[in-house]
Protein backbone atom coordinates (compact mmCIF):
# COMPACT_ATOMS: atom_id res chain seq x y z
CA UNK A 1 0.00 0.00 0.00
CA UNK A 2 1.86 3.66 -1.21
CA UNK A 3 1.43 5.86 1.46
CA UNK A 4 0.98 4.01 4.22
CA UNK A 5 2.29 5.19 7.31
CA UNK A 6 5.78 3.96 8.48
CA UNK A 7 5.17 3.55 12.55
CA UNK A 8 8.44 1.33 12.83
CA UNK A 9 10.24 3.52 10.66
CA UNK A 10 8.83 6.57 12.68
CA UNK A 11 9.42 5.08 16.00
CA UNK A 12 12.90 4.56 15.40
CA UNK A 13 13.99 7.79 14.11
CA UNK A 14 12.31 9.49 16.78
CA UNK A 15 14.29 6.63 19.60
CA UNK A 16 17.66 7.56 17.51
CA UNK A 17 17.03 11.19 17.63
CA UNK A 18 15.94 10.59 21.56
CA UNK A 19 18.96 9.08 21.91
CA UNK A 20 21.60 11.36 20.58
CA UNK A 21 19.63 14.12 22.39
CA UNK A 22 20.64 12.08 25.55
CA UNK A 23 24.39 12.27 24.89
CA UNK A 24 24.59 15.53 23.96
CA UNK A 25 22.63 16.32 27.28
CA UNK A 26 25.04 13.60 29.31
CA UNK A 27 28.32 15.88 27.93
CA UNK A 28 26.65 19.38 29.01
CA UNK A 29 26.22 17.43 32.65
CA UNK A 30 29.76 15.67 32.52
CA UNK A 31 31.16 19.23 31.79
CA UNK A 32 29.23 21.04 34.90
CA UNK A 33 30.00 17.65 36.89
CA UNK A 34 33.75 18.12 36.18
CA UNK A 35 33.88 21.62 37.18
CA UNK A 36 32.91 20.80 40.87
CA UNK A 37 34.27 17.35 41.65
CA UNK A 38 37.08 17.64 43.97
CA UNK A 39 40.54 18.34 42.31
CA UNK A 40 43.87 17.55 43.83
CA UNK A 41 45.27 16.26 40.65
CA UNK A 42 42.56 15.83 37.66
CA UNK A 43 42.96 12.40 38.18
CA UNK A 44 39.46 11.46 39.15
CA UNK A 45 38.14 14.12 36.43
CA UNK A 46 39.74 12.46 33.59
CA UNK A 47 37.80 9.35 33.95
CA UNK A 48 34.35 11.30 33.71
CA UNK A 49 32.54 9.39 30.42
CA UNK A 50 29.39 9.07 29.04
CA UNK A 51 27.60 5.85 27.64
CA UNK A 52 24.60 4.79 26.89
CA UNK A 53 22.36 2.14 25.59
CA UNK A 54 20.62 2.79 22.43
CA UNK A 55 18.10 0.22 22.57
CA UNK A 56 17.01 1.23 25.48
CA UNK A 57 17.57 5.32 25.32
CA UNK A 58 19.31 5.30 28.16
CA UNK A 59 22.59 7.12 28.63
CA UNK A 60 24.59 7.07 31.55
CA UNK A 61 27.69 9.84 33.12
CA UNK A 62 30.33 7.64 35.34
CA UNK A 63 33.80 8.28 36.76
CA UNK A 64 36.10 5.04 37.46
CA UNK A 65 37.09 5.28 40.72
CA UNK A 66 40.87 4.03 40.13
CA UNK A 67 42.20 7.46 40.34
CA UNK A 68 40.59 7.68 44.34
CA UNK A 69 41.71 4.14 45.12
CA UNK A 70 38.12 3.33 45.92
CA UNK A 71 37.26 7.04 47.63
CA UNK A 72 35.16 8.29 44.56
CA UNK A 73 32.20 7.12 46.21
CA UNK A 74 33.10 9.01 49.29
CA UNK A 75 33.76 12.43 47.73
CA UNK A 76 31.15 12.10 46.07
CA UNK A 77 28.59 11.32 49.10
CA UNK A 78 30.56 12.75 52.45
CA UNK A 79 28.69 16.23 53.04
CA UNK A 80 31.44 16.73 55.72
CA UNK A 81 34.43 16.39 53.59
CA UNK A 82 36.09 19.85 52.77
CA UNK A 83 36.85 20.66 49.49
CA UNK A 84 38.45 23.57 47.68
CA UNK A 85 36.15 26.68 46.78
CA UNK A 86 34.01 25.61 43.72
CA UNK A 87 34.39 22.26 44.29
CA UNK A 88 31.75 19.84 46.60
CA UNK A 89 30.36 17.05 47.08
CA UNK A 90 27.31 15.30 44.97
CA UNK A 91 29.42 16.68 42.08
CA UNK A 92 27.64 14.57 39.72
CA UNK A 93 23.90 14.61 41.22
CA UNK A 94 24.27 18.80 41.67
CA UNK A 95 25.36 18.64 37.67
CA UNK A 96 21.94 16.89 36.63
CA UNK A 97 19.59 18.62 38.67
CA UNK A 98 21.31 22.08 37.17
CA UNK A 99 21.05 20.81 33.78
CA UNK A 100 17.68 19.30 33.35
CA UNK A 101 16.40 21.22 31.17
CA UNK A 102 19.28 21.97 28.93
CA UNK A 103 18.88 17.90 28.75
CA UNK A 104 15.05 17.90 27.86
CA UNK A 105 16.11 21.06 25.33
CA UNK A 106 18.96 18.51 23.69
CA UNK A 107 16.48 15.99 23.74
CA UNK A 108 13.89 18.24 21.99
CA UNK A 109 16.55 19.91 19.93
CA UNK A 110 17.51 16.09 18.04
CA UNK A 111 13.79 15.56 17.19
CA UNK A 112 12.66 19.06 16.06
CA UNK A 113 16.33 18.36 13.83
CA UNK A 114 14.80 14.73 12.57
CA UNK A 115 11.33 15.73 11.82
CA UNK A 116 11.59 19.30 11.42
CA UNK A 117 9.91 22.12 13.48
Amino acid sequence: MSGALNIKGASDAARDAAYKGLLLGGELVLGDSNEQIPHEDGDLERTGAVSGDPAAVKVAISYRDVAYKGQAVDQHENMTIKHDDGRNAKFLEKALNANRDRVREAVAGQLRKRFGG
